[in-house]
């Protein structure tokens, strides 16, 4: 994806294959072009509280589940 080229981003890549915007495989192209960052992460905890109450946490287990 280069600067400005919004056709794979992931808010739209749904609406873009079913428009045809893109195909399935120019989508396939781009995943694979992807670098794997999965080693390259860092995992931190944060606490969130509001004045005196504590505000409920969770765990995000799969980002895609959004798509």
């Amino acid at each position: 994806m280069t600067k400005g080229d919004i056709r794979f981003d992931k808010r739209v890549i749904l609406r873009n294959l079913r428009s045809g915007v893109i195909t399935q495989q120019e989508y396939d192209r781009h995943l694979n072009k992807l670098k794997d960052l999965n080693g390259e992460t860092d995992v931190f905890e944060a606490t969130l509280s509001s004045g005196r109450k504590k505000v409920p946490r969770g765990v995000i287990e799969n980002e895609d589940e959004d798509l």
